[in-house]
């Protein structure tokens, strides 16, 4: 995959016991090359020779990818601040349908009252100090 036959020929790296023993030395070198080459040439040689493998995304190339996108797995929702909004959808299927996506991401502050009121029991006068003092 890397086209370093020289390793495998190398004393130090004949066997899986020596490899071990040589690790330290071993690891920088197949790092070095792997990083020196594209993931997708990497992908395509290891598919070539039969090897099962998959790319690995990070966040946001999962989230922008054709099959998210295709997928239906990230909508577009109206935001009240933003305008719109990307927000993932329900990751399974009923019947062969995603479900909608209900509602759009809460704005920073929204349901604050209600939580601090009826979860922890906070009185109307202590929320309107909390919002004069700059809570949200």
């Amino acid at each position: 995959m890397i086209d370093r036959p020289d390793l495998a020929d190398d004393e130090r790296f004949k066997t899986n016991v020596v490899r071990g023993a040589n690790r330290d030395v071993l690891v920088p070198v197949i790092l070095a090359e792997i990083k020196s080459r594209s993931r997708a040439m990497l992908l395509a040689r290891l598919a070539k020779a039969g090897i099962p493998c998959g790319e690995v995304l990070g966040l946001y190339e999962a989230m922008t990818s054709e099959r998210a996108v295709t997928g239906g797995l990230v909508t577009k929702q109206p935001h009240p601040v933003a305008g719109s909004t990307h927000v993932l959808a329900p990751p399974y299927k009923l019947d062969g349908q995603r479900l909608p996506v209900r509602l759009a991401p809460p704005v920073l502050g929204e349901g604050t009252s209600e939580v601090l009121s009826g979860m922890l029991g906070l009185s109307a006068e202590r929320l309107a100090e909390l919002k004069a003092s700059g809570v949200t």
